[in-house]
């Protein structure tokens, strides 16, 4: 381990043994950096700093809290950033790594996944990149690129998706770009839905579709994640899909369309001031509303799915606090209900990248 201090930041490179946080007055005011250009960096703790900024390969394995911006870059060939409690900041969150052509992505490929996040990630704006979150998203603004999302993203003014993965959405104002996929169709907005264009890292140009999840493991409905073709799950054919990032999905069935998003009425409380008292009021205002229920479809599938989503969610949130006998059998369920491709994303949330297999 070698920690440096230079100037108002504190560096710190290789293995770091605890928790890191301010021990001396004068550190509380000092930023800290984690530097896994020349080798990963790994805490063993969770992280406190004033600003934190992260580049390359590294995990931390408790939570992370910053009163300001954090900073992550993974600009190398390989290797992920691992944030296994979290992140939660007061400032503003970005996660960054080369633009990359879609098919070369998380949302073709599991495999390129450069931020891995377990717990919440909280923060006054959220811009991620190449990301995969093990809970919810919270912000004023959320911006999410080539990730997948096993929770709600949130977003108390904008909401924005290029070519994303969620499970559900909420936002007063959502915009939904290129190849999206939703595990289970819930999603709210106060304005109609935005639907665009994503431009991906080469400069092409890949037109709105929103693939449901549940419909697409379903042999009846999709392609089984590949089953229809061989009996067999295939690979970057399921939560990260080549031929959805491509658009050359046969299956038209799995994709949500404008009857999907319906206006709803909805009420918010306000209050209201009558002399020297308060008292609070609902008032009606219009929902946009992502669902199927309109849809004459068998919906047991669907339920299972969401269902699958909720057990495999808490067991990765879970893994650390089980012995090995626990996690053999957790692993042993994966391989019993996952396809290949997903056991390997859980992988990466639990025993990190070495344990994928490309």
């Amino acid at each position: 381990m070698a920690t440096n201090e230079a100037g108002d930041r504190t560096i710190v490179t290789g293995k770091h043994a605890g928790s890191i946080f301010p021990r001396e007055e004068r550190t509380v005011a000092m930023a800290l950096r984690l530097d896994g250009t020349a080798r990963p960096f790994e805490v063993e703790g969770a992280v406190y700093a004033r600003e934190l900024e992260a580049n390359g390969e590294g995990v931390v394995a408790g939570p992370v809290l910053a009163r300001g911006d954090v900073t992550l870059s993974n600009l190398g060939q390989g290797g992920t950033q691992r944030f296994l409690g979290g992140v939660s900041t007061r400032g503003n969150l970005a996660a960054t790594c080369p633009a990359l052509p879609l098919g070369q992505s998380l949302t073709a490929r599991i495999g390129a996944a450069r931020f891995i996040f377990r717990g919440e990630v909280i923060a006054e704006n959220v811009a991620l990149h190449n990301a995969i979150v093990f809970g919810n998203v919270r912000a004023r603004r959320v911006t999410l690129d080539s990730c997948i999302v096993l929770g709600a993203v949130i977003g108390h003014d904008i909401v924005e998706l290029r070519s994303s993965a969620f499970a559900a959405l909420d936002g007063r104002a959502v915009t939904l770009l290129g190849r999206c996929s939703c595990f289970i169709a819930s999603g709210t907005s106060r304005t109609p839905y935005v639907f665009g264009v994503h431009k991906d890292g080469a400069g092409r140009a890949h037109p709105f579709g929103l693939r449901h999840l549940a419909l697409c493991r379903s042999v009846e409905a999709g392609c089984g994640f590949g089953r229809s073709e061989g009996g067999q799950y295939l690979p970057d054919q399921t939560i990260a899909c080549k031929k959805h990032a491509d658009g050359t999905c046969a299956f038209g069935q799995v994709r949500l369309v404008g009857a999907d998003f319906v206006q709803a009425d909805g009420v918010r409380k306000v209050g209201k001031v009558a002399g020297a008292q308060t008292t609070t009021v609902e008032e009606p205002v219009p929902l946009h509303v992502l669902s199927i229920a309109g849809r004459a479809l068998n919906l047991r599938p669907i339920a299972t799915d969401a269902e699958l989503v909720g057990s495999v969610l808490r067991a990765v949130l879970e893994y650390d606090h089980y012995d090995d006998p626990s996690r053999a059998h957790a692993e042993d369920e994966w391989h019993k209900t996952l396809s290949p491709d997903e056991v390997s994303l859980l992988r990466l949330a639990t025993s990190g990248a070495a344990a994928y297999a490309p």
